[in-house]
């Protein structure tokens, strides 16, 4: 019994070991989102914003995005594969994949940028239409949540993984928000318990458990079908 426990605890170190690489690897490729997010939440000067905010909006399909599907890479090798994590396949990963990541960085930015505008000029004024444009903005979330999914798990065209994309989540429409929402809920409890363990294994562990229900579901998915 205690050799069970002993094994139990051996692999669960390693495996945390393995989302605290991933998860500094990411914190260090974001560093400069980080930095200008910080800089937004300190300021007093609504001027500069007119500086922050474009930065931010330059740095998130150039760093965020390809970060974020470097980390989502990564754990999908330690799900699928179980294989000792090298931290040079974190930037292989991002390499790899830099060119789609941006691209659907560069559209969310690009989205979310113009949403953003028109809720600030609206949000006093038309109520109905600030609802909208919050609905929307959660739907395209869950879109890219998935599409970056889905383009870490199949080696197909940018057109086809936005099409299964959009299958997905209008089929299995509970699922999609659902794990989505766990995401986000998993990212709060983690930060509100305790912000150091947030930023040594937070986002890994996360994506790891969504993605681990993600690949569950389309194995599900798989076997009903065949």
């Amino acid at each position: 019994m205690s050799e069970k426990i002993y094994l139990v605890l051996y692999e669960l170190s390693i495996l945390i070991s393995r989302f605290t690489l991933v998860n500094v690897l990411w914190i260090i490729v974001n560093l400069p989102v980080f930095i200008v997010l910080i800089q937004i939440g300190l300021t007093t000067e609504p001027s500069n914003l007119f500086v922050l905010l474009p930065l931010l909006s330059l740095f998130l399909p150039i760093l965020f995005f390809p970060g974020t599907h470097a980390l989502i890479s990564s754990v999908r090798e330690l799900i699928i594969e179980d294989a000792p994590f090298n931290p040079i396949t974190f930037f292989k990963d991002y390499k790899k994949g830099f060119k789609k990541s941006f691209l659907i960085g560069m559209v969310y930015t690009s989205l979310l940028t113009v949403g953003g505008y028109v809720f600030f000029i609206t949000y006093q004024s038309n109520l109905i239409l600030s609802i909208i444009l919050v609905v929307l903005f959660f739907y395209l979330s869950i879109v890219v949540f998935y599409l970056l999914y889905l383009d870490a798990h199949y080696n197909m065209s940018m057109g086809w993984k936005i099409k299964q994309t959009t299958v997905f989540i209008l089929k299995h429409p509970l699922f999609a928000s659902g794990n989505f929402m766990i995401f986000i809920t998993l990212h709060y409890i983690l930060y509100s318990v305790n912000f150091i363990l947030f930023v040594l294994f937070g986002t890994t562990l996360t994506v790891y458990a969504t993605y681990y229900l993600f690949i569950r579901k389309l194995n599900k998915i798989k076997t009903n079908v065949s």
